[in-house]
């Protein structure tokens, strides 16, 4: 007999979460420029017994939301069709973080159309930027690698020759230091003076990666060449410390990258005042960026079509459809995301 109580109990959240957004619509329908950003869904973990083909932990959405946005998820599979008549209406792009080089958990399929997901959002978005349409793209961890090799040779990449060819490996799992170069930047002009001090020798910003940009390599001084190295941390490895990069932007373009992770503290992990103040600036940052777009979505009666409000998070309840090796090398995919695939069934997930 089906537990009818958990069931319930699901159902009940998912139509709070639902009530609650229509509440935060309501507050922002009337303002003049709806802000409406997609998010790009990171690959699912390979040899797992679930319908999932991709995900987007809960966090992202919650770190737009908090800064006024709605959000739209986009998974990383579409036809690039579908992809293109998304892009054409929204005010700008979040690319995720993940592990997609790494061969034990995702398959060399998922890598190649991954990139070629973020290559074509890329070309698109620098062309409306060149058309006089301001377009702004967010990149995290995994995306934020991506993203300067694409801009550099304009091709895609054997997955074999991604790490060894253009990072480090020094990472850092857990809280750090953000250090700004001396060089002015949009992303630095967020903070006041008395703030880049604090955060000169205080951790404000959380890191899970295990690869990185080494600062003085050569790649990097080529990259400068289009883009502002605005930030700078140091490797967490006792052997060897080296400075790696932190975070970018563009010099010509509104694209920003972070290694680090600014939608995990308050929405992810429990963490001090100063994470969640520099996620809460990033995030309203952001979005203001993408009120600077021109692209319409659509009348407020359609306002909830294709976001991310049609959708729930799937909690341990999915765990039971995947292999047991596999659990612990993703916890927040699992535990707290929403969820994406051709052949999900809710009501077969849940029993």
């Amino acid at each position: 007999m089906p537990n009818t109580k958990k069931n319930t109990k699901q159902k009940y959240n998912t139509k709070s979460k639902k009530i609650n957004l229509l509440k935060q619509i309501k507050k922002i329908a009337n303002n003049p420029k709806l802000v409406v950003i997609g998010i790009v869904s990171a690959p699912y973990l390979i040899d797992n017994d679930s319908y999932i083909t991709s995900y987007i932990p809960s966090s992202y959405i919650k770190w737009l939301e908090s800064a006024g946005a709605i959000v739209v998820p986009l998974q990383y599979d579409l036809p690039k069709t579908i992809l293109l008549s998304f892009l054409k209406r929204l005010h700008g792009i979040v690319l995720v973080g993940g592990s997609v080089p790494t061969p034990t958990l995702h398959s060399k399929q998922q890598f190649i159309i991954n990139e070629t997901t973020i290559k074509y959002i890329l070309d698109y978005v620098i062309n409306e930027n060149n058309d006089g349409n301001y377009y702004p793209i967010w990149s995290t961890c995994m995306s934020f690698e991506i993203i300067p090799r694409l801009l550099l040779e304009n091709k895609l990449v054997l997955r074999k020759n991604f790490r060894k060819d253009y990072l480090v490996k020094y990472g850092k799992v857990g809280e750090s230091i953000w250090k700004f170069t001396d060089t002015k930047s949009r992303t630095k002009s967020i903070f006041n003076a008395k703030e880049i001090k604090i955060m000169k020798t205080n951790p404000s910003i959380y890191y899970t990666h295990t690869y990185s940009f080494d600062i003085k390599s050569n790649f990097i001084k080529q990259f400068e060449d289009i883009a502002i190295i605005t930030g700078s941390s140091i490797s967490s490895s006792n052997i060897k410390k080296i400075e790696y990069v932190a975070s970018y932007e563009l010099k010509h373009y509104p694209i920003y990258g972070v290694q680090f992770h600014p939608e995990k503290p308050k929405f992810s992990i429990p963490t001090k005042d100063i994470f969640v103040s520099v996620s809460k600036k990033l995030a309203i940052f952001f979005i203001n960026e993408c009120k600077k777009n021109k692209n319409i979505w659509v009348k407020k009666r359609e306002i909830l079509d294709d976001t991310i409000a049609n959708y729930k998070i799937y909690n341990t309840v999915v765990a039971k459809h995947l292999k047991t090796n596999k659990l612990q090398q993703d916890k927040e995919s699992i535990n707290s995301s929403y969820m994406f695939g051709p052949l999900i069934n809710p009501e077969l997930i849940n029993k």
